[in-house]
């Protein structure tokens, strides 16, 4: 394998790479790579995500038939950051697919829930489609 040195055209770091895959391992371009591919997910039950104010109940006629919804306005520190160039999956508690209801508005192609053991997760299958979305909030009943 030949390796050549280059330049950054982003930082003007010197940087060796072999062909095919020129990359500066600059730590601003890493951290803006880690930045662009981060999302934030919370995981959790219709009353615990209700009591955190990150879904409402919207809609229905006397308190029947109401749906859930995203209230839009999210506290961070209730979230967890996760890499998607890095990680993959995310773990939900429960125990059948029937159980699970992702509430956010990824795209549906670029992801998939699968049954792993006595456990659901949810597989990123396309991480840019899936990443145009921040904020994941997944329901587990």
């Amino acid at each position: 394998m030949i390796r050549r040195a280059r330049k950054c055209t982003n930082c003007s770091r010197a940087f060796v790479s072999a062909p095919g895959s020129p990359r500066c391992t600059s730590p601003i371009i890493e951290e803006k790579r880690s930045e662009l591919g981060t999302i934030y997910y919370i995981v959790g039950t219709k009353k615990d995500l209700t009591a955190s104010g990150v879904i409402v109940a919207k809609g229905g006629f006397l308190g029947l038939g109401k749906t859930m919804q995203l209230s839009g306005r999210y506290d961070d520190s209730l979230f967890t950051a996760m890499d998607t160039d890095q990680q993959t999956a995310v773990q939900a508690s429960a125990a059948k697919l029937e159980r699970v209801k992702v509430l956010s508005s990824q795209p549906t192609s670029s992801y998939e829930l699968k049954l792993e053991g006595d456990k659901v997760a949810l597989h990123i299958l396309d991480p840019k489609q899936f990443r145009k979305v921040r904020h994941l909030v997944i329901m587990t009943t």
